[in-house]
């Protein structure tokens, strides 16, 4: 029997207590699917990622605790964060792959960015659109689907107060889930430019989750469209109205035609697991 470590990252913050955590599982050999599966339903947390190393070449695996998904922002920024501070990483870029392809991965002094391309938005149906607004009077504009490979509902609420207490039924979640393919449920308030959110995906097991690169992107993208947000630079707040408070603050920039979502990201334990 073999014991391996899974590092626990707090990923989008820079102090522990904060962030949303993320497994980190550095593979020696490739293993199967239902065992990556397996570590990630005991390690419990919304995702965990699994990264195998050849020959400077990066292909990464993403698991919640009850499935697989395409592509994770804060599991990226935490897992190559922290193997650039472990030493195993020497460059300030890296090509890295995972469920969508080929991204890329950028380093400064003190954060990690995953670059994000190919925006897509549609609509959902009169019907769903006017299910989910008599579900939450709250919800200020017509939610609209948005994706950088993962699908997410955005949901724009009125105050800081419906952002507090917003919710929608779990079975109306899942039900629209499965009609559009979406990972989650994202809303957010916009305070004056300040952007606050918060993120439900129970089609993957999560509750609720402090922080989400891969709905803050296209969140971003959306803003700039719409011309709601006219900088090349945004920070997008979440976790703040959850319990337990998990204050997260993903970065995301435009530089040139590249779209960069990233942040900070703190060692929070690490758990071994016998193979």
């Amino acid at each position: 029997m073999k014991t391996n470590k899974i590092y626990i990252i707090d990923s989008f913050t820079h102090e522990k207590g904060g962030g949303n955590p993320a497994g980190l599982m550095i593979l020696d050999e490739p293993i199967t699917e239902e065992l990556m599966q397996n570590i990630a339903g005991q390690v419990n947390i919304s995702e965990t990622a699994f990264v195998e190393i050849k020959r400077e070449h990066y292909r990464i695996h993403f698991y919640t605790p009850t499935r697989r998904i395409a592509n994770c922002g804060h599991a990226t920024v935490a897992a190559f964060g922290y193997m650039k501070k472990m030493g195993l990483i020497s460059t300030s870029e890296i090509q890295i792959e995972n469920d969508l392809g080929d991204a890329k991965v950028y380093f400064t002094d003190d954060s990690t960015f995953l670059s994000y391309k190919n925006f897509r938005q549609s609509s959902l149906n009169d019907h769903d659109v006017n299910l989910l607004q008599s579900k939450s009077t709250s919800i200020k504009t017509e939610p609209s689907i948005v994706s950088y490979g993962n699908n997410f509902v955005l949901l724009e609420v009125k105050s800081e107060k419906d952002l507090i207490n917003f919710k929608l039924p779990k079975n109306l979640m899942l039900e629209l889930s499965e009609r559009y393919d979406l990972v989650g449920f994202y809303a957010y308030w916009n305070n004056a430019g300040n952007i606050f959110t918060r993120m439900f995906a129970p089609a993957y097991g999560i509750s609720e989750e402090s922080a989400t690169g891969m709905a803050a992107a296209p969140l971003f993208t959306f803003l700039q469209l719409n011309s709601i947000v006219q900088s090349n630079e945004l920070t997008i707040n979440q976790g703040y109205h959850m319990k337990p408070i998990r204050k997260s603050q993903i970065l995301c920039k435009v530089i040139g035609k590249e779209l960069l979502v990233g942040g900070r990201s703190i060692l929070n334990s690490i758990k071994e697991i016998n193979l």
